[in-house]
């Protein structure tokens, strides 16, 4: 049975992160990082999978899940990047894998490009590495409408962001979508407006081309959030990746098509990461 610390938590960078960590002791370690809105729920899909070969560290970002919330308004991709860094040195974790998806994709690019030496092997999955103005502001109006009403007022269009519309008919979905509307209420306004923030400082598109080490890009075929064309883009401007679709799939390509997504990101991590 593949050992499990349940939800932890424990103070680093200023403030208390909730985390958890799947796997065996002596594994190389791989750390999963959600988006925005989510919480480490969003990778139950993925844990039995990964922990085979992997101590997989799960966490909340500040203000999300059972962490604590920001200490400041405006987030940026760099400060969350350091909180993971904090994390990580406080568990004694000197390298891992890195797998993160929207929000997390973002922080992962950020942390590869800003030290280096600490990430091995990197899946970013549905994410931006630039801020377009159209971008910035569809965040600054979300943000607008949570400060104003709270999160529960974005809850139904952002599922229809994160699924399918077949996906969000089907019966056998039901589980599904009740686990990600939990995690979208669970996430505090403060929390939603920091990583709202942090996500327009992105400006990790023309540094790509320094990243040393494997990378995989993943998209969903009908993401319309993160459309695959801009993943493709990512891939052309860093050396040595590989760039994947799954098809049937919109945002969150890892609750929608659990299956497809395990194999891929499985053999792209393999057992020695």
């Amino acid at each position: 049975m593949t050992a499990s610390t349940g939800l932890q938590s424990l103070r680093a960078a200023g403030r208390d992160i909730a985390f958890r960590i799947d796997g065996e002791a002596g594994l190389p370690w791989l750390v999963a990082a959600h988006s925005l809105a989510a919480s480490h729920r969003m990778w139950d899909p993925q844990v039995a999978a990964l922990s085979r070969h992997h101590r997989v560290l799960r966490y909340d970002l500040s203000g999300h899940g059972a962490s604590a919330a920001p200490d400041a308004a405006e987030g940026t991709l760099g400060r969350f990047a350091a909180d993971l860094i904090a994390l990580m040195d406080a568990l004694g974790i000197d390298r891992a894998a890195f797998l993160g998806l929207s929000l997390g994709g973002a922080i992962g690019l950020e942390l590869a490009l800003a030290q280096p030496r600490r990430i091995t092997r990197l899946a970013c999955c549905c994410a931006r590495a630039d801020a377009s103005p159209d971008y910035i502001e569809a965040w600054r109006m979300r943000t607008a409408v949570v400060r104003e009403k709270g999160v529960s007022a974005v809850a139904g269009p952002t599922l229809e962001r994160w699924f399918t519309a077949p996906f969000r008919a089907a019966p056998e979905a039901a589980a599904t979508l009740g686990l990600a509307r939990e995690m979208i209420l669970g996430t505090s306004v403060a929390g939603y407006a920091h990583a709202a923030a942090a996500l327009q400082t992105a400006t990790c598109l023309p540094r790509l081309g320094q990243l040393a080490i494997p990378v995989l890009y993943v998209s969903g075929s009908e993401d319309t959030a993160i459309p695959p064309p801009v993943m493709a883009d990512l891939q052309a401007r860093t050396p040595g990746s590989r760039h994947e679709v799954l098809q049937d799939a919109a945002h969150l390509c890892n609750l929608e098509q659990p299956a497809r997504f395990n194999a891929l990101v499985g053999a792209w991590f393999g057992t020695d990461s």
